[in-house]
C-alpha cells in the first residue's frame, strides 16, 4: 500500500507542475494573395478558378472572386475573354500542341497572369495485361502501357487507371516496380526512391530514364477476387495517359511530397519532424498553377480470372 501512495503522489506532483502557453496564432498570418488555378486541354473548355488565401483558424475556404476580366492569349494575341457561368471561368478556345497559352486580369489595381505550353500528344499503343494468383483470394495484374517516346526533348507524363462506373472497384495501384515511377519517388521522397509508391488517383513521370521510340510503363493491381464479380463492368478498366507541361509536372511532384500517403517527407510533416515542401506556382503576382496537357483513353478488358 506504501509503495502505491507513494507512485500516486509522484503523479500528483507532476499534474501540478505541468505548464501551458497560449500561442497567438495570429502572428502567423501571411498577406492574403489572389489564387488561380487554371488548366487548359485542347479537347475540352479551359476553365479557371479565381479565389484568395485563407487562413486556418477562419474554418472555411474563400469564396470565388466574380466579375473579372480575364484575357486569354496565343503565342501573344489576345483571342478573347473567359466568361463566369457561375462556378468557374471557362474559355471554348482550343489551343494547339505547340501554343504558348497566357492568361490575365486586374484585382484591385494588381494584375494576376500566368502563361504555359501545349505539350505534343502522346498516343497509347497498346496494353498488354498478364495475371497472377497469390495465396488466399487475391489477384494480381499488370498493365504495360506501350506509347512512343520522344527521347531528343524532356517530356512529362500522368498515368491513371480507373473504372469505367462508378460501382466498380479497382485494387491497390503500385507503380514502384518501374524504373520511371522510382525517379518519380526519388522526386517526391527525396533519397528515398525504394519506398512504395501507391495512390489510385494516378502518378506522374518523366522520360528522363526511357529510350528513343517504343517504350512502356509497369503498374501493377493486387485486389481482392470479389472486386472482379461485382457487376458486368467489373473487369473493365479505363487507362489514360496525359502528356502534361513541365510546370503541371512540377506541381504535382511538390503535392505529392507533402501528401503522408504518398511520401516520406510528408509523413514527417505530418507529426511536426520536417517543414513542409513549398508548392510550385507559377502564377505572377499570386498563387495557383496553369498547367495543359493532352490525354489519350483506352477501355481494356482485363483476363479471365478463376471462377
Amino acid at each position: 500500500m506504501k509503495k502505491q501512495t507513494i507512485v500516486i503522489s509522484a503523479i500528483t506532483i507532476m499534474s501540478l507542475t505541468s505548464c501551458y502557453s497560449d500561442i497567438d496564432m495570429e502572428k502567423y498570418r501571411g498577406e492574403q494573395q489572389v489564387v488561380l488555378n487554371c488548366i487548359a486541354n485542347s479537347d475540352t473548355t479551359i476553365m479557371a478558378d479565381v479565389s484568395s488565401t485563407w487562413f486556418f483558424t477562419e474554418g472555411y475556404p474563400s469564396e470565388d472572386i466574380e466579375g473579372l476580366d480575364i484575357d486569354i492569349s496565343i503565342n501573344g494575341t489576345i483571342k478573347g475573354k473567359m466568361t463566369y457561368d457561375g462556378e468557374k471561368y471557362q474559355s471554348s478556345i482550343r489551343p494547339k500542341a505547340g501554343e504558348r497559352i497566357a492568361i490575365s486580369t486586374t484585382i484591385d489595381g494588381k494584375t494576376i497572369s500566368a502563361e504555359d505550353v501545349m505539350p505534343e500528344k502522346t498516343t497509347i499503343s497498346n496494353i498488354d495485361i498478364t495475371h497472377k494468383h497469390t495465396n488466399g483470394m487475391e489477384e494480381v495484374f499488370t498493365y504495360e502501357i506501350h506509347f512512343n517516346n520522344d527521347a531528343s526533348a524532356c517530356k512529362y507524363y500522368f498515368a491513371k487507371i480507373g473504372a469505367v462506373d462508378y460501382i466498380s472497384q479497382v485494387g491497390t495501384l503500385d507503380y514502384s516496380a518501374d524504373p520511371a515511377f522510382r525517379l518519380t519517388s526519388e522526386r517526391i521522397n527525396k533519397t528515398f526512391a525504394s519506398l512504395k509508391l501507391e495512390g489510385q488517383n494516378g502518378m506522374p513521370f518523366s522520360n528522363e530514364a526511357m529510350q528513343d521510340g517504343d517504350c512502356c510503363i509497369r503498374i501493377t493491381e493486387k485486389g481482392d477476387y470479389t472486386y472482379y464479380n461485382m457487376g458486368d463492368n467489373a473487369q473493365l478498366r479505363k487507362v489514360t495517359l496525359f502528356s502534361i507541361s513541365e510546370a503541371y509536372y512540377k506541381y504535382l511532384i511538390s503535392v505529392l511530397s507533402n501528401d503522408s500517403e504518398s511520401s516520406w517527407q510528408g509523413g514527417l510533416t505530418d507529426i511536426g519532424l520536417s517543414e513542409p515542401v513549398r508548392i510550385f506556382s507559377n502564377i505572377n503576382g499570386g498563387c495557383g498553377i496553369f498547367g495543359c496537357l493532352h490525354l489519350d483513353k483506352k477501355i481494356v478488358k482485363l483476363p479471365n480470372i478463376r471462377e
